[in-house]
């Protein structure tokens, strides 16, 4: 089995997968259904929720564990009997690690501490969980500056050092062309 640390890439998983249900000959009914999943159904499983997400990365490597195996070989158990993806999905989302390697069919013993209390690894899945608390933005006061240019324009300024009355004159000599454009199409009070 995946070792629990450094975890089984992608197509080690699947690798895992296949050879736990060879050991079970699932008798496959639908044919629309695979009997064994490919790297491609393992993604689409983590992308909807079925399968837990990755223990973590190695660089850009995602790594899988034991519990992914149980579920991966638990789906397609249910699939053979005929179950929907929702109805797995219903029957999975609370299981434990036991009932999960239960349904799975898979005899290895479970760590007592993994079947004891929910794992950091993602027991509970995502969707169960209250989203975590948002930091939101606040509003703050900023002092800001407004140069009037005149006919009901102003130019605002963020905040920074005091204009000096060369640099206001500047300011508005540089904006006699957006002025003049301003009139001309009308946007002027």
């Amino acid at each position: 089995m995946g070792d629990e640390k450094s975890g089984w890439t992608i197509s080690a998983l699947a690798d895992a997968a296949r050879e736990a249900l060879d050991t079970q000959a699932l008798d496959q009914t639908s044919n629309r259904v695979r009997a064994v999943p490919d790297v491609r159904t393992i993604r689409y499983y983590a992308s909807t929720g079925l399968i837990d997400r990755p223990l973590g990365f190695a660089g850009r490597t995602a790594l899988y564990g034991e519990r992914h195996l149980a579920q991966l070989v638990a789906i397609k158990r249910l699939q053979a009997q005929g179950a929907t993806l929702d109805e797995i999905r219903g029957r999975l989302e609370q299981a434990n690690p036991v009932a999960v390697r239960r349904i799975a069919g898979l005899t290895d013993a479970v760590a007592p501490s993994e079947a004891a209390k929910p794992s950091e690894r993602g027991e509970r899945r995502f969707w169960g969980q209250a989203p975590a608390p948002v930091e939101l933005n606040r509003p703050t006061a900023h002092t800001v500056r407004a140069v009037g240019l005149g006919q009901g324009v102003s130019l605002v300024l963020g905040e920074g050092a005091a204009l000096s009355a060369d640099e206001l004159a500047s300011i508005a000599a540089a904006a006699v062309p957006l002025m003049k454009e301003l009139a001309a199409l009308g946007a002027l009070s």
